[in-house]
């Protein structure tokens, strides 16, 4: 079970990401996190992560953060966790420690939060599907966001700003492609990603004789013959 919520604000001065871990709305799957049966797992695992820390005389944590639910990467530490029973969501902030997970935050490239877990009973609700979410560990993930979402980003001088969420397009990039083979004076068949992979393909499965390199770089402008030595010569290319 991965439940993924959507990234609100960075703060880069405390290295803090701010968003909501789950809330009850239908997500992309068709599927509806079941705030009031979820909710004392949800505190349970909190808890837990908190006592621990506690008791070791450590900087208290609400739960363990990873990154794209890799059991490999300790991305952090819940710093905070809400229930908020009226609007049935949980608002959490998280601290980032490892730098390279930190940096893909702050370029905009992870996007949310997403619960690892299990689900414990799953019912119909209508056209959707509602259940139960015991969790294990919560991530942050690079998961689409809704087309033109952005997060607010505070710098480390205080100052705020908006910023729109990293994304690929291969339609997007292959439309660059195009526009640069205008620039130096082709007329491409339409680019798209299949005819990159295959102008590829062709250039390494047909590759080019010493003979056909030779000739090409004889109309070089960049090629210049080499003189013929005398016998005796010390040239070591002769």
């Amino acid at each position: 079970m991965n439940l993924f919520a959507q990234i609100t604000k960075i703060d880069a001065s405390k290295r803090e990401v701010h968003g909501i871990l789950a809330e009850e709305a239908p997500d992309k799957s068709g599927e509806i996190f079941d705030y009031n049966s979820s909710k004392p797992y949800v505190q349970e695992w909190s808890n837990d992560a908190a006592g621990k820390t506690l008791l070791a005389g450590q900087e208290v944590s609400f739960g363990n953060v990873r990154s794209q639910h890799n059991p490999k990467i300790v991305a952090g530490k819940l710093l905070a966790i809400d229930f908020d029973d009226d609007a049935k969501k949980i608002p959490v902030i998280a601290r980032i420690v490892d730098d390279a997970e930190w940096e893909k935050v702050q370029q905009g490239v992870y996007t949310g939060f997403s619960i690892g877990g299990e689900y414990l009973k799953r019912w119909t609700d209508g056209k959707h599907i509602r259940y139960t979410a015991k969790p294990r560990e919560v991530s942050i993930v690079d998961s689409p966001a809704m087309p033109g979402a952005t997060f607010s980003m505070v710098k480390a001088d205080g100052t705020t700003e908006q910023r729109l969420f990293h994304s690929t397009d291969l339609h997007a990039l292959a439309a660059r492609f195009a526009a640069l083979a205008r620039t130096v004076g082709e007329r491409p068949r339409p680019v798209t990603p299949d005819t990159v992979e295959e102008a590829l393909h062709k250039e390494v499965s047909t590759p080019l004789t010493s003979k056909e390199i030779e000739e090409q770089q004889r109309h070089s402008p960049r090629f210049v013959p080499r003189e013929p030595r005398p016998c005796g010569s010390t040239d070591p290319f002769l």
